[in-house]
This record gives structure tokens, C-alpha cells and sequence, in this order.
């Protein structure tokens, strides 16, 4: 019988320290509703044996897809939109992950950097331009537009990143992004392979 993999308790860590809620203010009465304050989370660290990830999403709101008459208990009952998930497959093993980041978070903000350093210090960026919906991978000094796609799967060997494909993944209820993505998407599950 097969298991699961476990994450290890530095994966934890960074996953469970990056759940953040932010808001202007307290939560708001807005007549005999309440306005939930709005909530970031993001995560980084290695999901396969040759793939890092990289995500951050923000909660749901009214109009897509929560009832704002209660705000929900945990973090964790939250339905999320998924801002963007930046998977780095390596063929082979990838390296060990030395630090990395999964988005700042934060309202107002426009550009969204997602990166891992790897082993040799190697330093792999994504920024995202949430007005303009488009990405520059590393020191690329084109954009990358991403029509919609909230999922970018990149190839990385010794020189370069390559943008191997795209997925856009519908707001999901469960905490992990990546499970999320490879349950919408058979490309994202194929890319991310398994442990």
C-alpha cells in the first residue's frame, strides 16, 4: 500500500506561517451583515521529488463564491482564489531548497514576487503584475502574459527556465493550492508528478 508523502516540519512550518489575514480595519456591520476581513495565504517548499512550488491566494469575498453573512470559523473553511501557483520541475531530483518565498501579501499590491533559492545559491524569481496579469520569470526582460491562467509550469536545467505550460484552476476549498490545481487539472498533476 502506497503512502502519502509527509511534509517535513520545516514545510509545515513555512505553510502554516504564511496564512495571514489582512483588512483596513476590523470586520464591518453593513446593515445586518458583516463584511469578512480579507485574507492572504501563501506557501512555498518542495511537492515532489523534482518539483518546488510557489502560490498565493486570497479568500473569497461576496461575489465569488462565500456568503459574507458569517465569516468562516478557521482559516482552513475559507474558499480561496488562487492568485497564481509557480511550479520549478527539475528533470531529476531537484536540489534542496535553501529559502524561498510565496508572495507578499497585502491588499493594493501590484507586483507579487514568488522565488526559491537552491542549493549553489541558485535564486529562481517569478514577479507577477496583478494589473497588467502578466509574469517575467527570472531576468527575462519580456513579460509573459498569462491570459487568464493562474498556474505557470516552468522546466529548469542548468542555464535557463523555460515555460513549459499554463493552467487557470477555479476557487478551491481545501488548503493545499497545489492539491487543488493537480485535482483541476490532469496537466498540472502529469507536471507535478508524485513523491
Amino acid at each position: 500500500m502506497a503512502s502519502r508523502p509527509v511534509l517535513t516540519t520545516a514545510a509545515v512550518a513555512v505553510a502554516i506561517l504564511s496564512i495571514v489575514k489582512v483588512s483596513a480595519g476590523p470586520s464591518q456591520r453593513r446593515g445586518s451583515r458583516v463584511v469578512p476581513e480579507r485574507a492572504f495565504s501563501s506557501s512555498v517548499g518542495p511537492v515532489s521529488a523534482s518539483v518546488i512550488a510557489a502560490w498565493r491566494a486570497h479568500g473569497a469575498e461576496n461575489g465569488e463564491g462565500v456568503r459574507v453573512e458569517q465569516q468562516p470559523a478557521t482559516i482552513f473553511e475559507r474558499a480561496w482564489i488562487l492568485d497564481l501557483l509557480v511550479l520549478w520541475r527539475w528533470q531529476g531530483r531537484a536540489p534542496d531548497m535553501a529559502e524561498g518565498g510565496g508572495g507578499d501579501s497585502g491588499p493594493g499590491i501590484r507586483f507579487v514576487p514568488y522565488r526559491v533559492a537552491v542549493q549553489g545559491r541558485r535564486d529562481l524569481r517569478v514577479e507577477h503584475d496583478i494589473q497588467t496579469d502578466t509574469v517575467r520569470i527570472d531576468d527575462a526582460t519580456k513579460a509573459v502574459r498569462l491570459a487568464g491562467a493562474n498556474v505557470l509550469m516552468l522546466d529548469v536545467d542548468e542555464r535557463e527556465v523555460r515555460v513549459a505550460g499554463m493552467a487557470a484552476i477555479p476557487r478551491f476549498e481545501i488548503p493545499d493550492a497545489v492539491e487543488a490545481a493537480k485535482a483541476a487539472s490532469a496537466d498540472v498533476a502529469a507536471f507535478v508528478g508524485s513523491w
